[in-house]
């Protein structure tokens, strides 16, 4: 159900991002004034740390047409390859950008891996330990390699770099499988996990003005705390 499904997108993803964005312009007016608040709202829209919103609201819409346009797994595969070629190519020239639309077609070869997982789910999921440790064991391998060839390159979706993209969509193809097989076997996750998991946006919207905090905090106690333990 197309209205069902765009409406409970936007009272999950478009609503909160909102939400958020006002709620952090509010917060700083009192330090920053009201000059800033155009060109705050403005980035928000092309690029920030809540930029995963937008795209995924771009992208669950794009995958939902995926899927009615293809009469098999096999072609939705395949779409969604050539839907994630035709990001890349966009990223490349950094056309559609704002909202990340350029991540939201690459992403979707992702969103599909995910479909297919559940799709063979019977089939995946009886998979072995010892099938599951090699994929890890490869993707291990695949790391240290990518540390050696390219020292000091990320892989980065949120700006669309990747070390070299081919290395790159498989290193995160066998990394994203293996976490699917092994979260379906973890029998309980521990509530703190969840509780992390479920309020990632929470801590993007909160971290900076934590740590500035914390640094406030120490410097008049006389401690001088380094960044990453802040």
């Amino acid at each position: 159900d197309l209205k069902a499904f765009i409406s409970g997108l936007i009272r999950r993803l478009l609503i909160p991002w909102f939400v958020a964005i006002i709620a952090e312009v509010i917060i700083q007016i009192p330090f920053r004034g009201l000059a800033f608040v155009p060109g705050e709202i403005y980035s928000y829209i092309v690029d920030t740390e809540l930029w995963y919103l937008p795209c995924l609201f771009i992208s669950e819409i794009l995958f939902l047409v995926t899927i009615k346009c293809s009469k098999s797994v096999y072609i939705m595969l395949m779409i969604a390859l050539a839907e994630c070629i035709l990001g890349l190519c966009l990223a490349k020239e950094a056309i559609a950008n704002a909202m990340r639309i350029n991540t939201a077609c690459i992403t979707q070869l992702f969103i599909c891996i995910g479909y297919l997982l559940r799709h063979f789910k019977n089939r995946l999921f009886s998979m072995k330990w010892g099938a599951i440790s090699i994929l890890i064991i490869t993707f291990i391998i695949l790391g240290l390699v990518s540390m050696k060839l390219w020292p000091g390159k990320n892989i980065d979706v949120n700006h669309n770099n990747y070390v070299c993209l081919p290395y790159s969509l498989v290193m995160i193809c066998i990394g994203c499988t293996a976490a699917f097989l092994v979260a379906n076997r973890i029998k309980r996750i521990p509530g703190f996990l969840r509780f992390i998991g479920q309020n990632t946006m929470l801590y993007y919207m909160s971290h900076n003005f934590v740590i500035a905090g914390i640094k406030k905090i120490s410097r008049i106690a006389g401690i001088n705390l380094p960044f990453v333990l802040s």
